[in-house]
């Protein structure tokens, strides 16, 4: 990993902690994880939860949905299309997501949604932009895959001559 690549994820990390206590500021966040594991208190409540945005914004006609997650464990926000314009980076291979701050109520079972576990946001606060991540290459799998491409050649030169016989 390269020295600028370091520096930007510690700044990324500092920034995300050191914002987050200002943006959601009077708002007590909860983790997604234990949202999930506590889903019967926090049913039909007010909660305020900070998280990356991953995987793609989906947008139904005036709605968005996107998900948001936080140590391996995701959730469904839904919102107007509106609250997510700030919303740039969405996490994926080869980028880290907007970190967020999404504050809104939390349906354990939600009957708008045929049931499933899902915040309907009433604000939504970019509070870390993401970036792009370069993945380090490795001389390990370039030797390995020279050596299969000269395999496969040698192979198929073997044929062509087994065909002329």
């Amino acid at each position: 990993m390269k020295i600028a690549q370091i520096y930007k994820a510690l700044l990324f990390g500092a920034a995300s902690f050191f914002l987050a206590g200002i943006w959601c500021v009077g708002a007590e966040v909860v983790s997604i994880e234990e949202l999930i594991a506590k889903s019967k208190t926090h049913d039909a409540r007010v909660v305020t939860i900070e998280g990356e945005a991953v995987g793609h914004l989906m947008k139904r006609g005036d709605f968005t949905w996107l998900n948001v997650g936080d140590k391996g464990t995701c959730i469904g926000v839904w919102a107007e299309n509106e609250k997510f314009e700030d919303v740039k980076y969405l996490g994926r291979y080869g980028q880290v997501g907007d970190l967020l701050c999404v504050t809104g109520t939390f349906n354990r079972e939600c009957k708008i949604h045929g049931g499933d576990t899902d915040i309907h946001a009433q604000s939504v606060q970019v509070i870390a932009s993401g970036y792009k991540r370069q993945h380090p290459e490795h001389p390990r799998k370039k030797k390995i895959l020279s050596i299969l491409i000269g395999v496969v050649a040698c192979l198929y030169i073997i044929k062509i001559f087994r065909k002329r016989r």
